[in-house]
Formats: structure tokens, sequence, C-alpha cells
């Protein structure tokens, strides 16, 4: 018997025995088996395996909302805990009104995602191993000077129950690479890349050696490249990589309605929205823009049928052809501006608070082909790629460093050009997006938020996007 089984009746024992001393009660077991292995220049540096079970209580009475959570087995007794918590939640005068309770009827759903490959309970270390090695051996023949490879398995087996009458079980795998390189031809050139989805182990490998085999012979060029940019405003195109980062961090963050509200403030910084910029359709970008976050997208890197409060994930519009059309929203935060929640409650394992988080953040496409996209451009910087990039606490200035990155002449991509620097607000950004071509591309990340710190699985997507009017030195 594993681990989940044995404290399987958990979840049930604990809605029994406390709804009646609070209003509203929801629970989540969660057992985690990860495996992984990194390794430098083919040698292993870390082998880890474990299996946790994790286990998260979050309760409501008088609108205060607790959480009180544990890695189990361990010796505590929960229900000590939570009537501690409860009584110390009570004693606070000033407290912000909570409602998580649910609407409509309570979900009962059991899912399961299934890979064509060894289950991740089964696929053995030294199969990770072989294969990193196999991966690093590519690289050092095609000459990367060094290299650092991370290859990862996850199964989550979830029980989540409340005390309206909820009860979701899922099962989900999930897979994770990190690649860094350092090419070093005549200018040293830094590259990082992810690679992470739902599904089985079987396909990593083949999805890594086709990401290689992109990126190797561009970089040892770029690596060559000393051609500087003359500094000027250009027409900019943005690769996917870029137009995705830009909407995760300029649009998906800010619109987190805990954020917006303050909560965040502390460690991760504001937002530039208000919490009436909905309602009053405000408007941040050209018609050409429109922005979504679809945790529904199958076998996706950020994929989640339920959130962590029992909510049916929905595909979300952020920005409507410019307009801000919607935040992100957990059941509390929405009540209080009259919404209601679209499920972006998550937390990274059970025993973590649940905040509203994103899952896979993209730019819309539309129906240019890149080559149309360059002729309407005309003349100005295609930046394919980046090395470096960062953002202000509110998310209103920001600024990225091109590594592939090439001028236009004409329509045409012309010679490369080394380590140009695009620095904009996020209002000249959105407003100056002229067009976008039908080429959606999305990009593994791993999202941090919250004190403490926890990294979720996402997606970054987007097309090739026109910018007019950008400043680049």
């Amino acid at each position: 018997m594993t681990e989940f089984e044995e404290y399987r009746d958990l979840p049930e024992r604990l809605l029994k025995r406390l709804s009646k001393t609070v209003d509203f009660l929801q629970v989540t077991l969660e057992e985690v088996i990860s495996k992984g292995v990194w390794t430098t220049n083919g040698k292993l540096n870390i082998s880890e395996e474990s299996d946790d079970v994790h286990l998260g209580v979050r309760f409501s009475k008088n609108g205060k909302v607790g959480f009180v959570s544990s890695m189990i087995p361990n010796k505590f007794d929960i229900y000590a805990i939570i009537n501690q918590t409860k009584d110390r939640i009570n004693k606070i005068k000033k407290f912000e009104i909570n409602d998580i309770t649910p609407e409509g009827t309570p979900p009962k759903e059991k899912y399961e995602i299934k890979g064509d490959g060894a289950k991740v309970e089964d696929l053995e270390l030294s199969k990770l191993g072989k294969d990193a090695n196999e991966i690093s051996k590519y690289l050092h023949d095609k000459k990367v000077k060094t290299n650092n490879i991370f290859l990862g398995i996850n199964l989550s087996i979830k029980l989540f129950m409340d005390s309206r009458g909820s009860l979701i079980e899922s099962r989900i795998p999930s897979v994770n690479s990190i690649t860094t390189l350092v090419i070093d031809d005549l200018n040293p050139i830094n590259r990082y890349f992810q690679i992470g989805y739902v599904g089985s182990y079987s396909k990593l490998r083949s999805k890594m050696l086709n990401k290689l085999n992109e990126e190797i012979p561009v970089l040892h060029k770029v690596s060559k490249n000393t051609n500087k940019v003359v500094p000027r405003k250009y027409k900019v195109i943005v690769g996917s990589e870029i137009s995705g980062l830009m909407a995760h961090e300029s649009v998906g963050h800010p619109l987190e309605l805990d954020r917006v509200m303050g909560r965040e403030q502390a460690q991760g910084g504001s937002s530039y929205f208000q919490k009436e910029d909905v309602l009053n359709k405000r408007r941040i970008g050209s018609e050409a823009v429109s922005i979504y976050d679809d945790p529904t997208i199958p076998n996706s890197y950020g994929f989640y049928r339920f959130d962590s409060e029992g909510t049916r994930a929905v595909k979300r519009k952020l920005i409507d052809r410019g307009v801000v059309n919607s935040f992100l929203m957990d059941r509390s935060y929405s009540r209080k501006i009259g919404m209601r929640s679209n499920a972006a409650l998550r937390s990274s394992v059970a025993s973590m608070e649940p905040i509203i988080r994103m899952a896979n953040t993209y730019v819309e496409p539309g129906s240019l082909t890149f080559e149309e996209l360059l002729e309407q451009m005309g003349e100005g910087i295609y930046l394919k790629s980046f090395n470096e990039w960062n953002i202000n606490e509110t998310r209103e200035n920001q600024k990225y460093v091109g590594l592939e990155a090439y001028y236009v002449k004409n329509g045409k991509i012309e010679g490369l050009i080394k380590d140009p620097v695009m620095e904009i607000t996020t209002k000249n950004l959105w407003s100056n997006v002229v067009a976008v071509d039908r080429n959606l591309e999305f990009n593994a990340a791993t999202c941090g938020k919250g004190d403490p710190m926890q990294g979720i699985p996402v997606l970054t997507g987007g097309p090739n996007m026109l910018i007019d009017g950008v400043m680049i030195y």
C-alpha cells in the first residue's frame, strides 16, 4: 500500500469531524512522485527521487479564511491545529472578509492523463542519466563549450473534497527539462531553454534534440557576430519567445487580482491595473492585441482541469483587441468586485497555500504569414530570441536584450546584430503593436510567485509581433 492509499480516507474523516465547527471546508490530499538528474558536460551532479504526500486544509469561519498544511506522515494533530488557527483568526478584529464558498452543483469527477510510454513510477533514474549523457555528448560534438542538463519527471495523484460535496480525483504525469549552454567561438554566448509538457517521458529526448538541432548552428553564428546596432527608433518584429514573455510578464502578472488589490505588494510588487479597469473597459493596446490565458490546452505544461478550489478551468480572454477584458481571479477576490472566479487559484503542491496564478498565457495570432509581416514592416529589426530581460515591480517598464537578432531591409532579413537592447514602457509596447502573424508558438517556463516562493509550470506563447517606434541601442 502506498502512503497515498494509506491516508486516502483522511480527507473524508476531516470533513466529517470539522465541517460542523466551520462554515466551509476544503481538503486536498496529494502524492507527488518525482525523479530527476542534473549533469554538467556529461558528468552526473545530482540524481534524486522522492515520493511525498501533502495535505492542505482550507476553511472559512465568519468570512475569515484559514489554511493549515503538512507533509505526511508526520506526528501532528490536524484537528488541534485547525482549531488553534480558527481561534486565532477569530480574535483578529480588523480582517478582510473573504467568501470562498462554491456556487452551483458540486463537481464530482475522476480523470487521468495517460502517456504512451513507461509510467513515472516505473521509469528508472538510469534511463534519465543515459539520455542526459547522450545529449551532452551530442552538444560536445557540436562544439558547445559547457552544458548543463536537467531531466525530470513528476506524477501528481490528487484527491480534493469540500463540505459542499465536491469530489475530484486526478492523476497527472508531467515532464520537464532545462538546458543551459555556453558557446564561445569569439564572444561568449549563454543560452537557456526549458521543455515541459503533461504526458509521458518517451517524447522528451526527441523534443530536446529537435530544439538543439535548430539552436546550435545559429548560436555559433551569433557567437562570431560583432555587428553592433545603430541606436535609434525602429520598427521591430519580436519572435514568439519574446512576445510570449511580454504577455506573461506585462499583462498576466499585473492582471492577477490579488496583486491588483495589494496582497503581493511587499513580496512581488504591485500592478499598473486598477480593480475598475475591466468594468471601465480600459484600453492598454492596439486593435491587433488580444491575449489569453488557457489552462485547458491538452497536454500543455500549464494544464489543469480544476483549480485548487475545485472550480472548473476555462479559457480566459485577458485582453480583447487592446481592451482589458478579465482579471485572473479566485472566488474571494472576484466577489470583492462583483464578478465570478475563472479558476485561477493554484498551488505548487497541496501543502502550499493556493494563490492566483497564470497557466498558459499567449498573444492571439493573426492571419498574416511571416513573410507578409516582414513586407509590412519594410525596414527595421527582427528580434527572434533574447538572452536577458527585466521588468519593474509595477510592470510598467521593461527591457529585452536580443540574442538572435537581424536587420530587415526591403522586407528581407539581412545581417545579424550583436546584443541589441530594447527598452520600452508597457503602454507604448502594446499601443504600438501594428500586426501579428499566424505562427503561434509556445515555450515552457516555471513561474515564481508567493512567500514562500512557489514555482509552477506554465507556457508563454505568441506569434511574431510587429511594433512601431521602438528605441533600440
